[in-house]
């Protein structure tokens, strides 16, 4: 059985870390980040919501299966636009209902992650992948069209562009099986993030600086984007990257500590 204590721990401590840290360097800036506020931290609210249902989820899973637990998850999500059906962002339903929308994604993620040795063994050549990648690219730009030009919002669009984003997912974990992979990508990877969490800090200091706003618009973009990448690239060492090794040496002293206990009651 596995230690839900240390599953909590090691989830919550290499995320809310960071968060907490991002959100003080906020506040000098007087940047809005907060995850009960109309930020980019309302996908971390609903992500913590997500771990902490978990062990709920796998015993659904365990009863139902995977296909009854997604149309349940699914049947939810709809329920949930159906409270606001005009609504044209993913995030307008409030910290207490925007995980329930975006739940189907989310186990979408997990059933994919449990199946990963399957994708491993299969053969996609580049021709094929080229056309997920076309196809996918297709339906963001279709769901962009109808989220600006219609009555039909996001939260109708993107669950569904979850399921077609999965299955090209599993071809692009086929495709490069084996393959040599670009490590400064990779590194970039590790990093992701950090660079969600802070990517909007350093736009908004060079904001701050009045003598820099006469910089020509295509020169400011790229110090935009230099200067994210440094800010981006020290919280990862100096913030994320602790984190993450706090919590695998709490969590695995805690299951040590767990593992001495039923020693010490068999005996």
């Amino acid at each position: 059985m596995p230690s839900w204590t240390a599953y909590y721990l090691r989830r919550y401590i290499r995320i809310l870390v960071p968060m907490a840290v991002a959100i003080a360097l906020a506040l000098p800036l007087k940047l809005k980040l907060g995850i009960f506020s109309d930020s980019i931290l309302w996908s971390l609210l609903c992500e913590e919501i997500y771990y902490l249902i978990y062990p709920v989820l796998l015993r659904l899973r365990d009863r139902l299966g995977w296909r009854a637990l997604l149309a349940l998850a699914f049947a939810v999500s709809l329920f949930t636009i159906l409270t606001n059906p005009g609504a044209k962002v993913y995030p307008a339903y409030g910290p207490w209902l925007n995980w329930a929308l975006g739940l189907p994604c989310w186990l979408l993620g997990v059933h994919m992650a449990e199946r990963l040795e399957l994708f491993q063994v299969r053969l996609v050549s580049t021709s094929r992948i080229w056309c997920w990648r076309a196809g996918v690219w297709a339906a963001s730009v279709i769901a962009s069209v109808l989220r600006f030009h219609t009555s039909v919002g996001l939260p109708w669009t993107l669950n569904l562009f979850a399921v077609f984003a999965a299955i090209w997912l599993q071809r692009e974990i086929s495709y490069y099986n084996g393959k040599t992979q670009t490590l400064v990508l990779e590194k970039l990877g590790d990093a992701s993030y950090s660079i969600y969490l802070t990517h909007v800090h350093g736009a908004v200091f060079l904001q701050r600086v009045t003598d820099l706003r006469s910089l020509p618009v295509v020169a400011f973009w790229w110090l935009t984007v230099a200067i994210t990448a440094l800010f981006s690239g020290i919280f990862y060492w100096c913030v994320e990257w602790p984190s993450h090794r706090l919590a695998r040496q709490l969590s695995q002293r805690f299951i040590r500590q767990e593992h001495g206990k039923t020693s010490v009651s068999a005996d």
